[in-house]
């Protein structure tokens, strides 16, 4: 267990594979430890993954905004690891991202020690790459968790809402295909030739689940790969690292496309959410976002509008990525939002 000013955190193993124990935090605001758990509502969760366009990022990258709002709406928040590309791909990623809920549901709340957490009352959010998969997991795409299939309808029922800031929508398009100003700056040339973004792009390479180069135990530069990618795609681009030639081949990058299958499951989405009482979609994107394009968001958007799926959208101009880590931000909004989904 650790603290910080705002919130305790709880680490947990939900799996193991490829050699590395697979962990999630589980974040309660100021009061909600066991001791006074007996007193208090069940906490309703923010389910939040992580950015790093699916290749770097750690679970420990909670923005300090939400810590904030943890407090000041009391709910808990879950951030998970997941396995991060190219040493796996897409598909082994949504296995990660449906054991690491399934573990939340099925799981957690007994191994929270007397925490109470409403285990149907759930926003499934996101970041970044973290808002792509969420909207993997919210909007049953993924495999093990899949909307045709009745042996999701319990989870997806406990869902309320998908609340996402900046997210990728697709990999399908130009911006991720061809190379692109990396959104941080060039990379150095001696960064760039450095022998550890051979290690990175190798699949063969051992698999990474988180980032933090704090340890020792993680090379600094990995949290430069997302940079790497932009400016050395196609060839080490995100299609490539995130898919492979084979999920690639076996049309992943099209299965994958959150806006097509929107467009194309509108009806049994929102049968499926909030047990049948709907989706509901909030999306924060700046206009001048050189990490995911803001026509993805508007892309979204419109599909949603158009399939008559609620959604709410906040468009900021002139922001980049990441405008939500500055401490100054609190996306009032955003959680207003979030209280009403969840009922509160």
């Amino acid at each position: 267990m650790a603290t910080n000013t705002n919130v305790t955190i709880h680490t947990f193993v939900y799996k193991h594979a490829s050699s590395l124990d697979l962990q999630l935090d589980l974040l309660l605001p100021k009061g909600a430890d066991a001791a006074s758990a007996s007193s208090c509502a069940p906490l309703p969760i923010f389910y939040w993954h992580h950015g790093g366009g699916a290749i770097q990022g750690r679970r420990q990258a909670v923005p300090p905004h939400m810590l904030h709002a943890a407090n000041t709406h009391r709910f808990a928040i879950i951030s998970p690891d997941y396995r991060l590309a190219p040493q796996v791909r897409l598909d082994a990623i949504c296995e990660d991202l449906v054991d690491a809920f399934r573990f939340a549901v099925d799981e957690l709340p007994a191994k929270a020690k007397g925490v109470k957490l409403d285990t149907h009352n759930i926003l499934v959010s996101g970041s970044s790459v973290g808002g792509f998969l969420a909207l993997l997991v919210a909007l049953g795409m993924c495999p093990a968790l899949a909307l045709s299939s009745s042996s999701s309808a319990s989870l997806l029922a406990r869902i309320k809402g998908v609340p996402i800031i900046y997210p990728i929508t697709t990999f399908d398009v130009p911006f991720f295909r061809d190379a692109q100003e990396p959104f941080l700056g060039y990379l150095l040339k001696s960064e760039a030739e450095d022998s550890a973004f051979k290690t990175f792009v190798d699949p063969s390479s051992p698999v990474c689940a988180n980032t933090d180069a704090s340890s020792g135990d993680v090379n600094p530069l990995r949290n430069k790969f997302y940079m790497y990618a932009q400016q050395t795609a196609p060839v080490s681009g995100f299609q490539q690292l995130v898919y492979g030639d084979q999920l690639i081949e076996a049309g992943w990058l099209q299965s994958s496309d959150t806006v097509v299958f929107l467009r194309k499951n509108a009806e049994a989405i929102k049968q499926a959410l909030s047990g049948g009482r709907g989706a509901r979609l909030y999306a924060i994107h700046g206009d001048a976002d050189k990490a995911v394009d803001v026509s993805q968001v508007r892309d979204l958007v419109a599909a949603a509008t158009e399939a008559r799926v609620p959604i709410e959208y906040e468009e900021l101009k002139g922001i980049d990525h990441m405008f939500d880590y500055d401490p100054k931000i609190t996306l009032d909004g955003f959680y207003a939002w979030c209280v009403k989904a969840w009922g509160l």
